[in-house]
């Protein structure tokens, strides 16, 4: 893992999830905790179309915990914006613990 270390009075970009994406400087950078100072906000967590329109991929329970982690990665890389795992009547496998993907 690198852990980028920004210094007193650098810029950077901020992302919460809910409300957007904003830019702010650094005002006191710190080893527990940093004190930033938002400037302004690039884009609304609604606006933005990726994760509006991104598609769900619906998927089957797989036996193999490999073979279901590798589906989970490459969704991921191609853009699916969750994944729904559904069971039907020749599922083989009808538990799946969400936690562990």
């Amino acid at each position: 893992t690198q852990v980028m270390r920004l210094k007193r009075d650098s810029m950077c970009r901020l992302f919460d999830g809910q409300s957007g994406e904003f830019t702010a400087r650094i005002e006191q950078p710190d080893k527990r905790e940093t004190v930033a100072i938002v400037s302004e906000r690039i884009r609304d967590q609604a606006d933005d179309r990726s994760t509006r329109f991104a598609p769900t991929l619906l998927f089957s329970p797989l036996k193999s915990k490999a073979k279901l982690q590798f589906l989970v990665e490459k969704a991921t890389e191609l853009g699916v914006g969750s994944l729904q795992p559904i069971t039907t009547k020749r599922t083989e496998v009808t538990k799946l613990n969400v936690a562990k993907l």
